[in-house]
């Protein structure tokens, strides 16, 4: 589905060529294309036309198994290189596509066996990282363009990348909080203090001028001001977890999200288009539903051992 950044209006919705699950949403960089990760039994790349939302290529299973042969049955979510090729992971392999028409251009060999990673990152230079798996906190880096060179493991999971790809944002969770850190991409060096937050981080996204990133990790959003690396407060806008984040808009003012709770917010960061505003307010929610008529929402709270309670609550006053 695709919304305009700015008003929110829909601008169209299309359903996967074999009704698989979306897996990662990648657009090109020339914002063109949405390169679709698609799962499922018959899983695939599809790439779509952003004006139209048409298909304008899919690459299926037979030819992913065919480049990777070694009993392929997923592929990871993907990322777009610095040149424009899209690259995504099987269990044994590291795949480059063109992005004009979906034919695979090289099949890499993973050093040993690699089970499908939730955190598989491309970096701009082509290098590719995900976590390592039974570890926590350990994150792994290949270069498919020098195999010989081997793994190189890293003291925290890469997430984001600056818009020049001279930085890499890299978290470690603790139980209940997090530690991010910037390092440049070329010497793997910290290049700035770390920032700690209050909740654990699934999700960054940079700023497009590389002044800021996105946090979340819960149902709420941070952001951090990069030159004095301070957080702000959390922004909340969701009744569930928030399963993805991006900086949108002409200016880049925007970030929008998607959350479990099915909705989809904009936050207006800067407060240059829309009012922000904090206060207190009653809900605690795990998921829940808002009203389509009326200013009401109702949701649930999880509680270990007892029974759950669904809540019923005024939008527009913030009381239950």
């Amino acid at each position: 589905t695709a919304v305009d950044a700015l008003n929110g209006d829909l601008l169209w919705s299309s359903t996967l060529p074999r009704g698989g699950d979306v897996e990662s949403l990648v657009p090109t960089l020339d914002g063109s294309g949405l390169i679709v990760t698609e799962g499922g039994s018959d899983f695939g790349v599809v790439r779509f036309d952003v004006r139209r939302g048409e298909v304008d290529w899919r690459t299926d299973r037979r030819a992913i198994r065919a480049a990777s042969p070694d009993r392929t049955f997923a592929v990871s979510t993907g990322g777009v290189r610095a040149d424009g090729a899209f690259v995504l992971s099987t269990e044994t392999h590291v795949l480059t596509f063109d992005n004009t028409n979906g034919d695979i251009t090289s099949a890499t060999d993973w050093p040993q066996r690699m089970p499908i990673a939730e955190q598989f990152r491309v970096w701009p230079d082509g290098r590719v990282s995900r976590e390592v798996a039974g570890e926590e906190n350990a994150g792994i880096l290949f270069d498919p363009a020098n195999p010989d060179r081997g793994m190189r493991r890293l003291a925290g999971i890469p997430q984001s990348f600056s818009a020049d790809g001279s930085l890499a944002a890299l978290v470690a969770n603790g139980e209940r909080d997090a530690v991010v850190r910037l390092i440049d991409t070329k010497t793997l060096k910290d290049s700035s203090n770390h920032v700690g937050v209050r909740s654990t981080v699934s999700g960054v996204a940079w700023s497009p001028e590389g002044d800021s990133l996105a946090l979340t990790g819960g149902n709420d959003v941070t952001i951090v001001n990069l030159s004095t690396m301070a957080p702000s407060p959390p922004i909340v806008g969701h009744s569930g977890a928030v399963e993805g984040l991006v900086f949108a808009g002409p200016g880049g003012d925007l970030v929008w999200t998607a959350g479990r709770d099915g909705t989809a917010v904009a936050f207006d960061v800067n407060g240059t288009l829309t009012p922000i505003a904090v206060r207190a307010a009653d809900p605690r929610p795990y998921i829940g539903r808002t009203a389509r008529s009326a200013p009401l929402g109702v949701y649930l709270e999880v509680h270990d051992g007892r029974t759950n309670r669904a809540f019923l609550t005024d939008l527009d006053t913030g009381d239950n």
